[in-house]
């Protein structure tokens, strides 16, 4: 994505790349940044997502200086400059000329401010690149990206992010509360394109309900940080009650609170200590830009008639943990409670995406765009394709319905990758690569918990990787090899792997009881990953079952 946006800037000046929550936008856009250098300014709405930026940036250009500009700092003397909208919006005049404008959440880009400030900078330099991400092109009110945006540059599905271990499964139950389907499916929207939340609150807002939610919540995921999606602020009260009333550490988080305080509240709940808060109940704070790892479920008390705030809210709980950060998390998957009726409208989670490198032009804006897109991620126009029709549901034997197809296909992470796995002991169970700089391992003590580990050359400590399913951790594992071998010699298309083991290497698997009608089975390759999981099975044991307990 990175490289097909650096190239589209150079073609076209300016381009969109679209992406679910989860997938990296930051990073990506950090990286475009460093590639195309010069005076640039990153644009953001929310106070969260400047902090939260300007660190993961810090991550990928650790040499470049960054300054702000907002209402507390005005500073255009750095590099790059974090830039909130509303700030800047207020304070035209004072933007340099600027090589290169990243916009995040850019379907926000054409609205008045947005385009005014994008107005502004390309008055002061009409070559300046418009770079902009998002996970959700469509918005509520119809409007199309064409006035900013000439062209897509890439495009990446849920699906295969998920199937690819980098987000995890999502488990959707469609949970019916009496009497509401029927008066939610007739409420009216606002000129924004989405539901009255008002006239949303009157039918879902009542304490029966309540009561209801936090029953059925206690069932399926009494032991996960939850976030709640509610439809108006008494109804988030209303709902933290519920909460509270059955001994639930619970608040509610608006975004009128002052910007202490709701840091301190987020703070509280992303942390590891037990006795924090595990369910945050807002309305529209957390849609967008908010990350914690360890959120393994999310509930909508509330309507979405855009698929696109549907997807926003549930991609608040489907990304991976890093063991590095939350060492006593394990989560495999995200439970979604959808007591608003939205899986039913839109029936499943995709923005409608295939991929494919090469391109074409939507017929309705000309813009340019991947030519698996089944609906331009510009102006929303929507392609014809034979045999594309939507997924019908099914019902769990609790009586709920699921959505049935958001169950993935698992991508074949093994002979994607450019290294080669060995199953050390054709279980399965222990997969092991093996490079010249560094060893990664995936392990399983009962097939259902994995857990991947990696160990450099040069370093003394096993590294804990990841914990979850089979696919996230292969993920994890993987990239921790492409990441540290930079010379491709022990990479799975070089002839030498398939040598035979030396004498030496066989002397050592002797030792360990493989006897001499095996020698034949082992290449020189295979002897290595073996020898290395045995010298290290201590570690690699009290690792796997740590984990466990």
């Amino acid at each position: 994505m990175v490289k097909k946006a650096t190239d589209a800037l150079r073609q076209h000046g300016n381009t969109l790349a679209v992406a679910p929550t989860g997938a990296g936008k930051t990073i990506i856009l950090s990286s475009v940044a460093g590639r195309l250098g010069g005076h640039q300014c990153v644009l953001q709405h929310r106070e969260e997502l400047v902090s939260q930026n300007m660190r993961k940036f810090h991550k990928v250009n650790p040499g470049v200086k960054t300054g702000l500009f907002t209402a507390y700092c005005k500073d255009w003397h750095m590099d790059t400059t974090f830039a909130m909208v509303q700030t800047l919006g207020r304070n035209l005049k004072t933007i340099p000329k600027l090589d290169a404008l990243i916009i995040d959440e850019a379907h926000h880009a054409v609205a008045t401010t947005y385009r005014n400030i994008v107005n502004a900078v390309l008055d002061k330099n009409p070559d300046c690149k418009i770079f902009g991400v998002t996970a959700t092109p469509a918005r509520g009110d119809g409007k199309g990206l064409r006035p900013i945006f000439s062209n897509c540059c890439d495009q990446i599905s849920l699906h295969n992010l998920v199937a690819m271990g980098f987000l995890v499964r999502p488990r959707t139950y469609v949970c019916t509360l009496n009497g509401t389907d029927e008066k939610l499916a007739s409420l009216r929207k606002t000129s924004s394109g989405e539901y009255d939340m008002k006239e949303a609150a009157e039918i879902l807002d009542v304490t029966i309900h309540n009561e209801a939610v936090v029953r059925e919540w206690r069932k399926l995921a009494s032991d996960r940080k939850t976030i709640v999606f509610c439809s108006t602020k008494a109804h988030a009260e209303h709902v933290l009650e519920a909460f509270l009333a059955e001994g639930i550490r619970a608040a509610v988080i608006t975004g009128d609170m002052p910007s202490g305080a709701r840091k301190s509240l987020l703070d509280s709940f992303d942390s590891r200590n037990a006795n924090n808060v595990q369910v945050l109940i807002n309305v529209a704070v957390l849609t967008e830009g908010y990350d914690s790892q360890p959120v393994s479920c999310v509930v909508l008390l509330r309507p979405c008639s855009c698929k696109s705030t549907m997807l926003q809210m549930i991609g608040r709980g489907l990304r991976t943990v890093d063991p590095k950060l939350y060492p006593d998390v394990v989560k495999k998957d995200c439970i979604v409670l959808d007591f608003g009726c939205s899986l039913q409208t839109h029936r499943d989670l995709e923005s409608k995406v295939r991929m494919d490198d090469r391109t074409k032009l939507c017929p309705e804006c000309g813009a340019d765009v991947p030519l698996g897109v089944l609906e331009c991620p510009i102006c929303g126009h929507e392609f014809t394709q034979e045999g594309n029709s939507a997924s019908s549901g099914s019902t769990d034997n609790e009586g709920k319905d699921i959505v049935s197809n958001v169950i993935m296909e698992e991508v074949d992470l093994l002979n994607a990758s450019p290294f080669r796995w060995c199953d050390i002991f054709g279980s399965g169970k222990v997969m092991l690569a093996s490079g010249f700089e560094a060893w990664s391992a995936v392990c399983s003590a009962d097939g259902e918990c994995w857990t991947a580990l990696g160990k450099l050359r040069a370093e003394k400590t096993l590294e804990r990787l990841a914990v979850g399913d089979r696919v996230q951790t292969l993920a994890a594992a993987d990239d921790f090899l492409r990441m540290n071998e930079s010379d491709d010699a022990a990479k799975k298309n070089r002839r030498w792997l398939n040598d035979p083991c030396t004498e030496k290497q066989w002397n050592h698997l002797q030792r360990l009881g493989y006897d001499s009608g095996l020698m034949l089975s082992f290449t020189k390759y295979s002897a290595a990953c073996t020898l290395n999981f045995f010298w290290n099975r201590d570690l690699i044991e009290r690792e796997v079952l740590h984990v466990i307990h």
